[in-house]
């Protein structure tokens, strides 16, 4: 959750914990609005997951590069223009790639380009999970 200039923008991640805990959508809230300092721990075992993640994307966007793919990496600090004109440009792979509409946004870790027409043209991407 981050507060804009034109509001609230909630992620995939923000709705799932608000199903679990609607508590912590009101923590989250207040943290965003700057009302509340989130407290900061650091869980090693949740640390070695999240690394495994990283080196698992990592050596999937290897093995689709290998196939001769075109893999390119936007990064969760990256744009949605950005992630447009890779699109337009017909990239096979978009890694990290954020996006948004509305209030919702969030970055799709692996899109990749799938034969179904769309206003891109003969293609479209999905939403790709190794």
């Amino acid at each position: 959750m981050k507060l804009e200039s034109t509001g609230l923008r909630l992620s995939a991640t923000d709705l799932a914990q608000h199903l679990g805990c609607s508590h912590l959508t009101q923590l989250d809230r207040a943290a965003a609005e700057g009302r509340l300092i989130p407290p900061t721990w650091t869980d090693p075992v949740l640390e070695m997951l999240k690394q495994r993640g990283i080196d698992h994307e990592a050596a999937y966007a290897q093995h689709l590069a290998d196939q001769e793919l075109s893999v390119v990496e936007v990064g969760r600090n990256g744009s949605m223009d950005r992630v447009v004109e890779l699109m337009r440009a017909g990239i096979d792979v978009i890694l990290q790639a954020p996006l948004a509409d509305g209030r919702f946004g969030g970055v799709a870790d692996f899109l990749r380009r799938v034969p179904r027409p769309s206003a891109l043209g003969d293609f479209s991407y999905a939403s790709h999970c190794p």
